[in-house]
């Protein structure tokens, strides 16, 4: 009878210590108001540095009329949608445990917290097209994005991108170490905007990035492979 005492303590040990970890990364759904205070003080500068093409692929006119559309289309999450998010995020959390890559620091990326913010489609405006991206550590997402099939796969290739902001300089050296090469400034060119992808313009044997999707940045090229 000891024995089977001593035996269920350890198991319910043991499942405590697991449902712990499960947990150990909080989420956090910001809320309306405090999602367009974010993006109206433009922490990390990314609304002040589109560009005129910027704003026709947004079909907008220019910032003012780009943040106004933006205050239109923030919106709360829905308790359906937190419950959606909370089982997707532990699945994301599971595939990030599982995977290693030279570019990642695995532990660092499982340590970081997961912070959501939401907006819609409203009346033909979005915010960004409606792309799930993320902004400083804050990953954006739309009703339609958690709704779909593979929301945790989306989850995965932000929080990556959450992981190259959070650890720039680390994750800038590495890059250097693999081949990657800068060669210039995103801003001097007339390349896209793309709130994921960090400041540079870089090459890699010889080519230069500047494609769609992983041909576009190391930040998309590692994002999309981990």
């Amino acid at each position: 009878m000891y024995c089977l005492i001593v035996f269920v303590i350890v198991i319910l040990i043991f499942w405590y210590s697991k449902s712990q970890e499960m947990f150990s990364n909080p989420i956090e759904y910001m809320s309306k108001d405090d999602v367009i205070k974010f993006l109206m003080k433009d922490g990390d500068g990314y609304l002040s540095r589109l560009k005129p093409m910027d704003f026709m692929k947004r079909n907008v006119s220019g910032l003012d009329e780009y943040k106004e559309n933006i205050k239109d289309v923030v919106i709360d999450f829905t308790s359906r949608q937190k419950k959606i998010l909370e089982k997707a995020v532990r699945r994301a959390q599971e595939i990030i445990d599982s995977k290693n890559s030279k570019y990642i620091e695995s532990d660092l990326l499982s340590r970081l917290e997961w912070i959501f913010a939401l907006t819609t489609n409203k009346n033909g405006k979005q915010y960004e097209m409606g792309l799930p991206h993320t902004r400083q550590n804050v990953i954006f997402l739309t009703p339609d994005v958690i709704f779909s099939d593979r929301i945790e796969d989306t989850l995965v290739h932000e929080k990556i991108h959450v992981y190259q902001k959070v650890y720039k300089n680390k994750f800038q050296k590495v890059l250097l170490k693999n081949g990657y090469k800068i060669v210039g400034l995103r801003e001097d060119s007339n390349f896209r905007s793309n709130p994921d992808l960090d400041e540079h313009i870089y090459e890699k044997d010889g080519v230069l990035m500047r494609g769609e999707f992983e041909s576009e940045h190391p930040n998309e090229e590692i994002a999309y492979s981990y």
